[in-house]
């Protein structure tokens, strides 16, 4: 996975570069990972990652959360069909028949606290 990372990141760099007339790195930092093999912090870092928007310096409120045009969670919670989101497997997560509203509860319910509580075991520093 780090090499293909690597070929990625590599070939969207010289991309950049070259289309901006620039040189040098585009990011900072190696490619790092962490293995998750639990479940539950499977859950905690998705809902991290739908509510990242929420952090950047954008106008989003917490109520167009939904309309974030670069993230996927309107799909996981009904609000779209999408191709590269496979409801069944969030409900076979959400261990219910409605895991697609469990998942929007469990998302929703950090609204407004510290969005990364929860997942500081997983976190790479």
């Amino acid at each position: 996975m780090s090499v293909f990372l690597s070929d990625v990141v590599n070939s969207y760099t010289r991309y950049f570069n070259r289309r901006n007339e620039r040189f040098g790195v585009l990011f900072q930092g190696p490619y790092k990972s962490k293995n998750i093999s639990e479940v539950g912090s499977l859950l905690q870092v998705s809902r991290y990652i739908h509510l990242n928007p929420l952090g950047l310096k954008t106008e989003l409120s917490d109520e167009d959360i939904v309309k974030y045009p670069y993230s996927s969670y309107a799909c996981w919670i009904g609000g779209k069909d999408a191709e590269l989101v496979d409801g069944k497997e969030l409900s076979r997560w959400t261990n219910s028949g409605s895991g697609k509203q469990s998942y929007k509860e469990f998302v929703e319910s950090k609204l407004g606290k510290n969005i990364s509580s929860g997942i500081e075991s997983l976190v790479l520093e």
